[in-house]
């Protein structure tokens, strides 16, 4: 893939990085992995393309919706549903 990990860096490069959202409905807390995600529900990258997967999917911990998790978004960020925002609207940073 290209990318080489340098040591003891937590949050660099990294070979590969998959992250589980979520997994049935279930809640799961081990050592090294939590499921769902910690903090997908904060994150409008992570919500945004669930909304066009699945927005009815509710979220174990929060009994919410996708969307309804989407809504209550503090810094929903500039990620929008594809086809759903003109291009040229959005400002170049």
């Amino acid at each position: 893939m290209g990318r080489i990990r340098k040591e003891n860096e937590h949050w660099g490069q990294r070979t590969i990085d998959i992250d589980i959202l979520t997994y049935d409905n279930q809640i799961i807390k081990k050592d090294n992995i939590t499921i769902p995600h910690p903090l997908m529900h904060l994150r409008a990258f992570v919500l945004v393309p669930m909304l066009e997967v699945k927005a009815d999917l509710v979220h174990p911990v929060f009994n919410k919706t996708i969307s309804e998790l989407h809504d209550e978004l503090e810094n929903p960020e500039e990620v929008f549903l594809y086809g759903t925002i003109n291009p040229d609207d959005i400002k170049n940073n």
